[in-house]
C-alpha cells in the first residue's frame, strides 16, 4: 500500500472514530463505544433540561364551589354619546333662537347577533319581537332626533330601550332615560 493511501486510510479511520465518539457522547455513553463488547450495559439516557417555556397554571375551585361561565347575551355598554338639547324659539323676551341637538346613543353587546332599539316603550320588543326604532349590529351608534314637548316642563324626557337579539339564551334589555331642558 502506498504511503498516500495509507495516510488516507488512517485519516478515514480517525474520522470514523471521532464520529462514533461524538454519537456515543450524544447518546450519554460518555464517549465509550460498546461496539463488540459483551455484557456492557448502556448508560441511562440523559435527563432532559428544564424547558424555558412556562407551564400553564390551572386552578381548581375549592370543594363545593362552582365556576361561573357567562354564556348568553350581555350588554357591555349602552350610553349617551351626545346629550340632546331642545330648540330655543325667539320671542319678544328672548330675541335669539337656537336649533335643538339630536341624541347619539352607542352600545356594545356580546353573545348576541345584534340589538333592537325602542323609544318610549320598554315593553315594545317583548310584544313585537323587534324594536320600534330599528335593529342594528352588536356594536354601533345611532343619531336620533330628540322631539321636545313644551307641555313637559321643565324637561322633556325620552326612554331608549336596547334589547339583545339572537345568540344563546334569553334577550337582555337595558333602558336609558334621557332628558333635556324644555325651552319656552
Amino acid at each position: 500500500m502506498s504511503t498516500s493511501r495509507h495516510r488516507r486510510a488512517i485519516v478515514a479511520l480517525a474520522l470514523v472514530a471521532l464520529a462514533v465518539a461524538a454519537c456515543a457522547k450524544q447518546n450519554g455513553t460518555n464517549g465509550q463505544s460498546n461496539v463488540g463488547s459483551i455484557g456492557v450495559t448502556p448508560a441511562p439516557p440523559p435527563v432532559a433540561a428544564p424547558s424555558a417555556a412556562p407551564t400553564p397554571v390551572t386552578s381548581t375551585p375549592p370543594t363545593g364551589a362552582t365556576r361561573s361561565t357567562k354564556t348568553g347575551a350581555r350588554i357591555l355598554t349602552f350610553d349617551v354619546k351626545q346629550k340632546p338639547s331642545c330648540p330655543v324659539v325667539a320671542s319678544s323676551d328672548s330675541p335669539f333662537s337656537a336649533p335643538g341637538q339630536d341624541v347619539i346613543l352607542e352600545w356594545s353587546v356580546t353573545g348576541a347577533t345584534g340589538i333592537a332599539l325602542s323609544i318610549d316603550n320598554p315593553d315594545y320588543y317583548d310584544m313585537n319581537h323587534m324594536g320600534s326604532y330599528g335593529s342594528y349590529g352588536p356594536t354601533g351608534q345611532v343619531d336620533i332626533s330628540f322631539p321636545c314637548d313644551l307641555a313637559q316642563q321643565p324637561n322633556t324626557t325620552h326612554q331608549y330601550t336596547l334589547n339583545t337579539v339572537g345568540g344563546n339564551g334569553p334577550s337582555v334589555s337595558m333602558t336609558l332615560k334621557v332628558s333635556a331642558q324644555t325651552n319656552p
